[in-house]
């Protein structure tokens, strides 16, 4: 027994220490995980902001639709007109213009879509990653917060602060 009492001092100081550097750790790990958190969520309206302008485009892109297919019809009263009068009129030139106008036009549309769905995708792993990370550093504050407890278990049974002034005698 008095072995045990010899050493009490020494597992009280030991637990101690152990008590208050997990106690720091699991604050750390709380902390980043809600950096982690608040991380994720500024990657997700990032994404959201992105699946707006694509909404965006596809309205744009319907009304872009609607007023093609007046000109179409537009073009081919033209056509009609100038079939009656001669072949090589401005209707006919006009007609032609459009279609090269419009395929440049869904290129560029396409190429826009395309880049917006780059940008919505990596603000998402973005997101996930932080995620990811929060789940982590949870986990971590938890391991900490459990071996905070022991020790503090063990500082207490070991006559806690009571013990520490006996180290050396």
């Amino acid at each position: 027994m008095a072995k045990l009492t010899a050493i009490a001092p020494i597992v009280s100081a030991i637990s101690g220490i152990v008590s208050v550097v997990s106690f720091i750790k699991g604050k750390g790990a709380k902390d980043d995980a809600f950096d982690s958190r608040q991380a994720a969520l500024t990657e997700q309206r990032e994404a959201n902001k992105v699946q707006q302008k694509v909404e965006e485009l596809r309205a744009s892109r319907e009304r872009r639709t609607q007023v093609r297919r007046a000109r179409v019809a537009r073009a081919q009263v033209v056509n009609q007109a100038s079939q009656t009068v001669g072949g090589d009129s401005s209707g006919a030139q006009g007609g032609a213009g459009s279609v090269s106008s419009q395929l440049s036009g869904n290129l560029s549309f396409l190429d826009t879509n395309l880049g917006l769905a780059r940008q919505r995708n990596t603000h998402l792993d973005n997101a996930a990653l932080h995620t990811t990370d929060a789940t982590n550093s949870l986990s971590d504050a938890s391991t900490f917060d459990s071996l905070f407890n022991a020790s503090s278990k063990v500082f207490d049974l070991a006559g806690g602060f009571g013990s520490l002034g006996k180290i050396g005698s």
